[in-house]
């Protein structure tokens, strides 16, 4: 398991982010994914104001889908 914040989600989404590779490759192994709706919630602003509607819908799909769990605080 492993407890993600927005600058991660924000670095793997992307590719123009300097981070990009690292974080992704982190993501890639490193079993379930969790975090807290806050997050979920600043990372969605921050991609569409980043990278537009498609890729903020990409990042719903994901959460909707359970690749990011979603824990209460």
């Amino acid at each position: 398991m492993l407890v993600v914040d927005t600058s991660v989600l924000l670095a793997a989404a992307d590719n123009a982010d300097p981070d990009h590779a690292s974080c992704t490759r982190a993501l890639e192994g490193a079993g379930p994914l969790v975090t807290t709706a806050l997050v979920i919630a600043e990372s969605a602003y921050l991609i569409r104001w980043q990278l537009g509607a498609a890729a903020e819908a990409a990042f719903f799909r994901a959460v909707a889908a359970g690749e990011i769990g979603v824990e209460p605080i």
